[in-house]
């Protein structure tokens, strides 16, 4: 857990000097970087918005919902039915959490946040300044903790001995 919240708080720390109010994150490799969810559906959306401050929320698939609960600390989730429209709960999510008139990054770069997603979020949501930045869960990515460093080590070892 304590791996966890250093992640979030170095991405809070790249997000204040960024200018950002949140973070929109859909890339399935950052979303586990920061909260330790996996998932075999990638072919469905899936987000992290991550405020400045406050709690994470995610966004999953209902389906999903139940892994978001048992396998990450992620306390806030709200869930989207087959049938809705996985865009508009991102922009009623940012709504809910009063976060929709704010400057939020969000990751053009990515392939599980389509251009046709993208442009919908952005017409849903007029009163939203949307910046990229991608990249910016990756930054963190580059420079491993202690702990990573361990954990790195402890694989090879195993690898080794089979």
């Amino acid at each position: 857990m304590h791996e966890y919240a250093r992640r979030m708080q170095a991405l809070r720390q790249r997000m204040a000097e960024r200018g950002l109010d949140a973070v929109l994150i859909t890339t399935p490799e950052n979303i586990c970087y920061l909260t330790g969810f996996e998932s075999q559906g990638h072919f469905s959306f899936c987000a992290l918005i991550v405020p400045l401050e406050g709690e994470p929320i995610m966004v999953p698939r209902r389906m999903e919902d139940s892994g978001v609960q048992a396998r990450t600390w992620v306390a806030i989730s709200c869930p989207y039915e087959e049938v809705e429209d996985p865009i508009q709960k991102v922009r009623d999510t940012l709504r809910l959490y009063d976060l929709s008139d704010n400057r939020i990054g969000f990751e053009k770069d990515c392939w599980f946040f389509t251009a046709v997603q993208q442009e919908r979020l952005f017409a849903l949501s007029h009163e939203t300044s949307f910046v990229d930045c991608a990249g910016i869960v990756e930054a963190g990515r580059l420079i491993k903790s202690d702990l990573e460093i361990e954990m790195i080590r402890s694989a090879a070892r195993v690898a080794e001995a089979g």
